[in-house]
Formats: structure tokens, sequence, C-alpha cells
């Protein structure tokens, strides 16, 4: 948080814009991590989790880089959720009859867009390749003959959360440092 106040500073961000971006990222972290551990828990997100996020990023985006940053996280959040309904209806549901994307997932997904602003491309990047390598490695110990591991490995679901925790990351340290060049006008 100091990193960025400083950078705010050098960058002639009036202190209150720079504040209210910091403390919002902030606070957008700490829900995205309560919504990591009650999806590993519970194999849910919560709702509230999801609209705070999405509220409190518009925020930062609206303080740091005006309507047409928040307007570009919003875009990139409906194409987010219109693909992954797209892909649940074309793919079907799992054998436990669960979606393969569940809808707290596609929820969450539309907030850290939001969050994100025009930098949401990158965190959604950087969360399905870790979630891509991650499913792969866990397929291939999964089946593997004989191990402890394998055994711990038997469910078939995959909280999504915690790979959606790399897009939040992304969207703090680039969406927030990012709005508050736009704020200086050093962008």
């Amino acid at each position: 948080m100091r990193d960025l106040l400083t950078l705010s500073a050098s960058l002639g961000v009036a202190k209150p814009a720079a504040l209210t971006c910091v403390a919002c990222a902030c606070v957008c972290v700490a829900l995205m991590a309560h919504a990591t551990w009650v999806d590993v828990a519970c194999r849910r997100i919560p709702r509230a989790d999801c609209w705070l996020i999405a509220m409190l990023g518009a925020m930062v985006q609206l303080v740091g880089g005006g309507a047409a940053a928040l307007g570009q996280g919003i875009a990139f959040g409906a194409l987010t959720v219109c693909c992954s309904l797209a892909l649940n209806a074309v793919l079907g549901e799992r054998d436990d009859g669960v979606p393969g994307i569940g809808a707290g997932d596609i929820r969450c997904m539309g907030a850290l867009s939001i969050a994100g602003g025009p930098f949401a491309s990158w965190g959604f990047a950087a969360c399905f390749v870790i979630a891509a390598v991650w499913g792969t490695v866990r397929s291939l110990i999964r089946r593997s003959r004989r191990g402890a591991l394998r055994d711990a490995m038997r469910s078939e679901a995959m909280p999504f959360a915690p790979f959606l925790m790399v897009w939040m990351v992304m969207d703090a340290v680039l969406g927030t440092a990012a709005a508050l060049r736009l704020a200086a006008g050093t962008m």
C-alpha cells in the first residue's frame, strides 16, 4: 500500500483520490480472500463478496480512470459472463449435475472484470493459465496408480476461487496503478 501511495504522490495524484483507489483495492483483495476461503471450504462463492468487489472496483476505475476505464471493465465482464454461460450450455453438466463453471465463479469473473477495468484481460489470462496448468498436473496425479497425493485428489470438483484470487491480485496491482497514472494524466 505504501508503494502505491508513493507512486501516486510522484505522479501528482491528489491524496484523497489516491487513498480512495488504494483503500478500495485493498478491501477488494480482502473480499476475494474471503471468497476463496469459502469456496475452498464449501464450494461456493458468496454473492455479497462479488457485489462488493464490483462496486469498489467500479469506484477505483471511476476515480482513477473515469467512465472509459469503467466501461472497458464492464464490456470485458459482459463478454466473460456470456462466454462462460455459452460454454456451460455447450459442455453441459458434469457427472454430479453441476455445470462446468459454477454460477458463483461466473459472477466473480464479472466483478473482477469491473474491478480490473482496461486491464481485466491480464488478470483473466493469468488466472486461466495457472488454472490450466494446475488442472493438467492434477489430472496426471489422479491418473497415477498409487500414492497418497492421488488419494487426496479424488474429488472431481475443483474450487476455482484460488485461481480467481490471482486475477484479483492482478486487478489490484495493474488496475490501481493504471488508475493512479490516469488520474495524474501521465497515461
